[in-house]
């Protein structure tokens, strides 16, 4: 491994790469590590664009990590333009996962939302579509729409036998 808490010696710039071709095959955790990467400036210099970007992306897929991170860019205006509301609805789906930091990064942001644009951040919580990856990582979506439907669905393409009469 070449990040912290690996067998191997820390080596960023080889992280960097192996997260960076993952994350082009859309690997939500991979874009997460990567938007990290990009943000604290190891392997690579800091650009918190870059990093908000990729960790927007694995956001997008339902991983928890990435939508708390996302939030607080939307807090603090780093890399993304601020708005409260984004950070709370970012906030908001990572708490809804169960992730902790989630709760308490909403219930931080609400304090300094008005009682409208707390309503409009719940509003879009509620109405949020996940982005499906590849790579069956996501944390919220345990289930391949797509085989789903074909499992479930009739096969119309084969010709069905013709019924007895009665």
């Amino acid at each position: 491994m070449y990040m912290p808490g690996g067998d191997a010696s820390v080596n960023y710039q080889e992280a960097l790469r192996w997260f960076d071709l993952a994350a082009k095959q859309e690997h939500a955790g991979a874009e997460f590590n990567l938007g990290l990467l990009y943000r604290n400036g190891r392997g690579v210099l800091q650009d918190f664009t870059a990093a908000a970007q990729w960790i927007e992306k694995a956001a997008h897929k339902g991983y928890p990590e990435a939508q708390y991170q996302l939030g607080t860019f939307y807090k603090t205006g780093e890399g993304i333009q601020r708005d409260l509301t984004q950070a709370y609805v970012w906030y908001n789906l990572a708490a809804a996962q169960g992730y902790e930091p989630g709760i308490s990064g909403r219930d931080n942001v609400a304090n300094l939302m008005n009682a409208d644009q707390i309503l409009k951040a719940q509003t879009l919580s509620r109405n949020f579509k996940l982005t499906p990856s590849n790579h069956g990582e996501d944390k919220t979506l345990g289930v391949n729409d797509e085989n789903l439907v074909k499992k479930n669905s009739p096969d119309t393409s084969l010709k069905q036998p013709p019924q007895p009469e009665r």
